[in-house]
């Protein structure tokens, strides 16, 4: 049990958040964020989203959704508010890039009912190049991280991106295109087999997080599995 931390006025509270996003494991990290009240460690969370080490950011993504999730079971008002400050951050009126938004948002999704039903449509609305399209490839790479995370933990919720999802396995981005191999083998995309049997002989490489670290998958071998998988 990790004791409720002083966090009055805001003191300290970002080295705080910190602290427990550098705990041993993710589910420390994650039992010592949850000590902290939800509406006050959330701005913690998301100014971390730019923080240099890639585990501290990815962890601050698994600890929004957790965050979110149960903010939403107490104030769903309150959860949406975050939800559309990612919104606009992917937004090109909002001047910034929106890094970690697509993430999170996919995290959280998978967290709550709630969230589930009123954006997992919106989530999967950045994959269509006819709806929200996200066109900078960093950012769809979390974008399909997003989905393979919620293709793994609440499926019914990305369902509709099915149809979406070929169009990533041509991108000049290898991330994207790896990611995408992945999402159409979890969610059994069949109209995609000529698309990955090119990729079988794919050189390239991406990176992803599982399992609280950033791995490093070859391409032609997910594609392989992925035929395998849907054949």
């Amino acid at each position: 049990m990790v004791a409720k931390p002083d966090a009055s006025g805001g003191r300290n509270l970002k080295r705080m958040t910190l602290d427990f996003l550098g705990r041993g494991s993710l589910s420390e990290c994650i039992e010592g964020i949850i000590s902290i009240p939800e509406r006050q460690v959330i701005n913690p969370l998301i100014s971390f989203l730019l923080h240099k080490d890639p585990i501290v950011r990815w962890r601050s993504v698994m600890a929004i959704g957790e965050v979110l999730g149960r903010l939403a079971l107490r104030d769903m008002e309150s959860a949406r508010v975050i939800m559309r400050r990612f919104m606009w951050s992917l937004n090109d009126e909002s001047g910034g890039i929106g890094w970690g938004a697509p993430e999170s948002m996919c995290v959280s999704v998978a967290n709550s009912d709630g969230i589930a039903s009123e954006y997992g449509s919106i989530v999967v609305s950045y994959l269509d190049v006819n709806g929200n399209y996200l066109e900078y490839e960093p950012l769809q790479r979390g974008l399909i991280w997003g989905i393979v995370y919620l293709a793994r933990n609440r499926r019914d919720s990305v369902l509709t991106a099915k149809p979406f999802l070929p169009h990533y396995l041509d991108s000049k981005d290898s991330h994207v295109r790896g990611l995408a191999t992945v999402a159409v083998k979890l969610l059994k995309v069949k109209d995609s087999m000529e698309k990955l049997r090119q990729l079988t002989l794919d050189q390239g490489e991406f990176m992803s997080y599982e399992d609280d670290s950033v791995k490093t998958f070859s391409i032609r071998a997910v594609a392989s599995e992925a035929i395998e998988s849907l054949e």
